[in-house]
């Protein structure tokens, strides 16, 4: 079992900042900065760590699960741009995680996971090098048989969403926005759903960010889903995000 604690917060400008820690094997990791309650990307973090028991967790990317997004790449036969060092990058760290970061290509999309465990750092690796060599069905076969060694990482998951019909789906979008109609943040939370429903009929990066984060919003039960409507602020759930960020690396390469 882990623990995450937050540490005493310290100043800068004028934003209180608190920094995360989580504790596993008696030892203290940091994790990231806590900046304001509901922060969206840092709840994902948080909630990722726990359910993975601390062996990973997840910065920014469309999947939680790493495994999922490298048997994405492979069915698209993409690759994972940068070389192997610069993919696994443990410089950050004293030895006790390596972040698993990179771009998609042909096909753009950006992921940045951090690996607490050298076991799955391993058997990650080994996939993205058969992706590398285009060895795309030998990579699926590998995910497959990695992923039944990582039933812990998805035990306490179980995705409402999975086979359902499109208007099932934003029926259950629907009956989720009822449960916390009498929020205060209620009105700023449906609207922004609104656009993610909106978006998601759509392509590209947004649309796939906009269902990742309508997805999420129906596996919340009620009481996850009421704290975080309590916290909401108003343009946390965009669904432009990454390809905004997207546009921010081309113009640097620029």
């Amino acid at each position: 079992m882990i623990e995450i604690i937050e540490k005493e917060p310290f100043r800068f400008e004028d934003t209180n900042i608190r920094p995360v820690v989580m504790i596993k094997d008696g030892k203290e990791i940091y994790i990231r900065n806590k900046v304001y309650i509901g922060e969206k990307e840092y709840e994902r973090t948080i909630n990722v760590l726990k359910v993975s028991d601390g062996k990973y967790t997840i910065f920014y990317g469309a999947y939680d699960n790493p495994f999922d997004m490298l048997q994405d790449i492979s069915e698209k036969k993409q690759l994972i741009k940068k070389d192997l060092k610069e993919i696994f990058d443990n410089s950050e760290s004293e030895g006790d995680f390596t972040d698993f970061i990179g771009t998609t290509s042909p096909s753009y999309s950006i992921f940045n996971y951090r690996i607490f465990d050298t076991k799955l750092l391993q058997d990650i690796k080994e996939i993205v090098e058969l992706i590398n060599r285009k060895e795309w069905n030998m990579a699926k076969v590998k995910i497959e048989e990695k992923r039944k060694e990582y039933n812990e990482i998805t035990k306490n998951i179980k995705d409402k969403t999975l086979g359902l019909e499109f208007h099932k789906f934003y029926q259950l979008i629907d009956k989720q926005l009822e449960t916390v109609k009498d929020r205060s943040n209620y009105k700023i939370f449906k609207d922004d759903v609104a656009v993610l429903k909106n978006v998601n009929t759509g392509t590209g990066l947004a649309s796939i960010t906009a269902n990742n984060w309508l997805k999420h919003i129906c596996n919340l039960s009620e009481i996850e889903l009421k704290e975080y409507v309590d916290s909401y602020k108003q343009g946390l759930l965009n669904p432009y995000e990454y390809e905004n960020l997207k546009q921010e690396d081309e113009e640097l390469e620029v």
